[in-house]
């Protein structure tokens, strides 16, 4: 299967070196090397004993130890980067509030989605018995959704600003989340399709206006930074919960052995949709709260419109 991958890998490397032309003014900041050892540590620590956490139980060495040692490194790490001259990660963007909130919201978004991913196949193939082309194929209208609803999500920005569409996206996926957090293996198959096409449309509405929104708060100069931090955000907020989703549904479907493997299977998969709709929802709860258009560049757009 990554065989398969690795000729598109290829030609995409070879069409990102014609035809991306660098836009911005380029610098030479200094790499710190022991902020990376001290990222690498706090990030890998804290994965590795999530990881473990499944198998091992929350009071083995081997998951104490490293949550351990990745909080300590990650304070440290933190810290560092507001004491130096050329920080890995410029945290002081944090600083700026609608960037902060806005990389939370992002942050807490792909946390609740990471394990979807891992789960839905799961649930497909193990609990309702499909194939794995079954399941592509299943899977492909939400692809499609997210791919139509993407163009419209830039221009639903540009007319109403991120309040209502970040809303509206939040709610979708939060929804779509529940109503997983309820399936099991007499689930009919229409309904795990639209269910998965309101999660990605969902998504797709919420992603993109927050984090323009959030960018467009900072100064030109520090968008690269602020591009860098919700990335950052994205990929451990991603990893992390996707370790604990899985350990939790792991526990559960072990908890459930004795209703047979594909009852406890479902229980399982029913546990991680449930802490994932509730992540969603905490995100959901931000937007509603702290999301707000800009007035003034609203203002502008409607003399414009006017002229």
């Amino acid at each position: 299967m990554f065989w398969s991958i690795l000729p598109l890998a290829v030609i995409l490397l070879v069409v990102s070196f014609i035809f991306l032309t660098n836009v911005g003014e380029l610098k030479h900041p200094h790499l710190d090397i022991f902020s990376v050892v001290l990222s690498t540590l706090a990030f890998g620590g804290l994965l590795y004993g999530f990881s473990n956490a499944s198998n091992m139980g929350w009071v083995s060495p081997l998951v104490i130890l490293p949550l351990i040692i990745g909080a300590v490194a990650l304070v440290w790490f933190i810290r560092r980067q507001f004491h130096i001259k050329e920080p890995l990660l410029e945290l002081r963007v944090l600083k700026t509030p609608k960037f902060a909130y806005s990389a939370i919201i992002v942050t807490v978004i792909n946390s609740a989605l990471s394990a979807g991913s891992i789960v839905l196949p799961l649930y497909l193939q193990n609990v309702l018995g499909l194939s794995a082309f079954q399941t592509g194929m299943l899977m492909m209208p939400g692809v499609a959704a997210s791919i139509i609803v993407s163009p419209l999500s830039g221009m639903l920005f540009d007319k109403f600003g991120p309040r209502v569409i970040s809303i509206v996206g939040l709610l979708g996926l939060t929804g779509a989340l529940t109503g997983l957090a309820f399936i099991g293996p007499a689930t009919p198959i229409p309904y795990l399709v639209c269910i998965y096409v309101l999660q990605s449309a969902g998504l797709t509405l919420a992603n993109m206006p927050v984090n323009t929104w959030g960018l467009n708060a900072l100064k030109n100069e520090y968008i690269a930074h602020g591009n860098a931090i919700s990335n950052t955000g994205r990929q451990v907020g991603g990893s992390i919960s996707t370790a604990i989703i899985v350990t939790i549904m792991t526990m559960v479907t072990t908890a459930h052995q004795s209703a047979g493997p594909v009852l406890s299977a479902a229980s399982g998969i029913r546990a991680a949709y449930g802490v994932s709709a509730g992540v969603a929802a905490v995100a959901l709860v931000v937007a509603i709260l702290k999301v707000r258009p800009d007035k003034s560049k609203i203002g502008l757009e409607t003399e414009t419109e006017a002229v």
